[in-house]
């Protein structure tokens, strides 16, 4: 009896194995008969099945790293973006804008006994990647926060008077959008209420750390799982 039992499993083994489908390569979405290798989607989570031929393209999505070929989207910026995250891509600076304050406006609530974002004093500006690389060459901004995604620097006057700006890349996704404001906003926390020694004494690691921990509860608070995963990965949050 077990031998007729093992010998059904292995048939039934056998077929399943057979009755595969063939994986599809999410580049060209072609069927792949050989080899082919997962990759990595940053923006939405998982690996995908890739091509040998697909996965040696230099023309990567700017959003998920994500080989692309054909049907994707230039930015006006050169930033190349999949089908798949064009469509996720807000691209329109008055909706971006307003999806940023909206995510202040969340902090607020999230940390109501804690601390209060500044607003009134503050502008958010969405900007392309060059406008971006020439904010770093500034002077000064070697001293204020400068990342992938977004900029901020505070100008003083006055006693105990701050203007905040805010630059944020533009084609984000909402998700990804909302992480990089909230970390802007952070930034600009802590440079209105940090006395000058004390954010001296503090490492870069530091700061980061603090503005990533903030996007980071507010990206647990939305169910953000991919963006909660890349703040983890990320140097200044060491995985924790």
């Amino acid at each position: 009896m077990k031998v007729l039992v093992t010998a059904a499993l292995l048939i039934l083994s056998a077929a399943a194995v057979f009755s595969a489908p063939t994986p599809k390569c999410r580049v060209c979405e072609q069927p792949i008969p050989g080899e082919f290798f997962f990759v990595k989607d940053k923006a939405r989570g998982g690996k995908f099945e890739v091509c040998t031929n697909c996965v040696s393209l230099t023309t990567r999505c700017f959003s998920c790293s994500l080989p692309v070929k054909t049907g994707f989207t230039t930015l006006a910026d050169g930033r190349l973006l999949c089908t798949y995250c064009a469509k996720d891509a807000i691209t329109q600076d008055e909706e971006a804008r307003t999806v940023c304050w909206e995510a202040r406006d969340a902090l607020d609530r999230l940390f109501a006994r804690f601390l209060t974002f500044p607003r009134t004093n503050l502008s958010v500006t969405i900007v392309d990647r060059f406008t971006l690389d020439s904010l770093f060459k500034s002077p000064g901004y070697a001293q204020q926060c400068t990342s992938v995604f977004g900029a901020t620097r505070t100008h003083p006057f006055g006693e105990g008077k701050y203007i905040h700006a805010i630059s944020i890349l533009s084609g984000l996704s909402r998700p990804r959008l909302e992480a990089v404001a909230a970390h802007e906003f952070a930034h600009a926390w802590l440079n209105e209420n940090l006395a000058p020694a004390r954010k001296a004494a503090l490492s870069r690691e530091a700061l980061e750390g603090f503005c990533e921990l903030i996007a980071f509860d507010l990206m647990q608070e939305r169910n953000y799982d991919v963006e909660m995963n890349s703040i983890k990965e990320n140097p200044y949050t060491a995985g924790q």
